[in-house]
């Protein structure tokens, strides 16, 4: 304790026990900052970072599982986190990175809603009837005329051929936004404004927070552009009847398996392609992983091969970088972790 350096925002450490320290915070330390934020304002509070731009990758639960606690801590603790950021002028893209690909997906049962949805496609393509009534479904159908009218009123939407668009104009040309398709019909984006438009002046809301559901299937598209560009950089080895990367970071590390036997995708595949694509195309400088303490090797293994592969600098200091926040684990009545894929405490 005595070779702690001195801080004028720590009052007295002490040890409670083995394995707890107890960390007091100075109350002259917390008065003087809450003075400062009184007389300057509450902006002050927020420290100014050199990071542009963010991702939180949060929530991300299995969509062939049942949830559970632990994912109601990370969306809690990742929402958090992306608040923070955004206080402190980050763009925040917030991500949840749910699973939707892979074994617990295809092994659902799920043939009967495929012929479900495609008997109703094809009766949605016939029957005008059945089409108008699926469109009329939605919650937010009643504010569309309203929300469209407002937005025809201030000359926003114009004729195109047939569809109703708005142009969008963001210092570079964009294409036009959809409000309506040739044949009259609600658009997606039609429906969208108008779960916007109908929130702002009847629930008096100030700020509403979009979260980006970025399935793992997303990624399947990137992974062979990953797996390339590793295996060019001489990172990717046979072993067997798998490939993986060797991780050597001060002491031996058991390798990171990016191909299983039968030649197929795996999650530290899927995972690589995703920190591909949030370096390269969503130009994050920070991404920061919101999960239980149980995959802490995992991703100390991805972010090691992410460096090797020079995607990430070897000094953590410099951005981009990668960040894995943990949080305990949920444990069942016998003490041990509770696992949804078996289903079992």
């Amino acid at each position: 304790m005595l070779n702690l350096p001195t801080s004028d925002m720590i009052e007295s450490c002490s040890i409670a026990g083995p394995g707890f320290i107890n960390v007091k915070l100075s109350t002259q330390w917390i008065a003087k900052r809450i003075q400062n934020m009184l007389t300057d304002g509450i902006d002050t509070w927020a420290p100014r970072l050199s990071v542009k731009r963010a991702i939180v990758d949060f929530s991300s639960p299995n969509i062939a599982k049942e949830m559970h606690v632990g994912h109601l801590r990370s969306t809690i603790i990742g929402d958090t986190i992306a608040r923070m950021l955004e206080y402190s002028k980050v763009d925040v893209l917030r991500r949840n990175h749910v699973g939707d690909w892979g074994t617990q997906v295809t092994d659902q049962d799920i043939g009967e809603l495929e012929l479900f949805y495609k008997v109703s496609k094809q009766r949605f393509d016939g029957d005008d009837e059945f089409k108008k009534r699926a469109q009329k479904a939605s919650f937010y159908n009643p504010y569309i005329p309203l929300d469209l009218k407002e937005l025809n009123d201030k000359g926003l939407i114009k004729d195109d051929e047939g569809p109703k668009v708005i142009k969008i104009i963001e210092g570079k040309k964009a294409l036009p936004l959809v409000a309506t398709e040739k044949d009259g019909h609600y658009s997606y984006a039609s429906i969208d404004l108008a779960a916007l438009w109908s929130r702002l002046p009847e629930e008096e809301v100030k700020w509403i927070i979009f979260v980006t559901l970025q399935g793992e299937s997303l990624n399947n598209t990137y992974i062979p552009f990953a797996l390339e560009e590793l295996d060019d950089k001489g990172l990717i080895e046979d072993d067997k009847d798998t490939k993986v990367i060797k991780i050597i970071e001060g002491n031996k590390v058991p390798p990171l398996l990016v191909t299983k036997t039968d030649g197929g995708d795996n999650y530290a595949s899927t995972e690589l392609a995703a920190l591909w694509y949030r370096l390269n195309e969503e130009k994050a400088e920070w991404i920061i992983y919101v999960t239980d303490v149980g995959q802490r090797e995992h991703f100390k293994k991805i972010f090691a091969a992410a460096k090797s592969a020079g995607w990430l600098p070897a000094d953590e200091s410099k951005y981009p970088k990668t960040s894995h926040v943990g949080f305990g684990l949920v444990l069942g009545d016998n003490g041990k972790r509770f696992r949804t894929r078996s289903m079992k405490w």
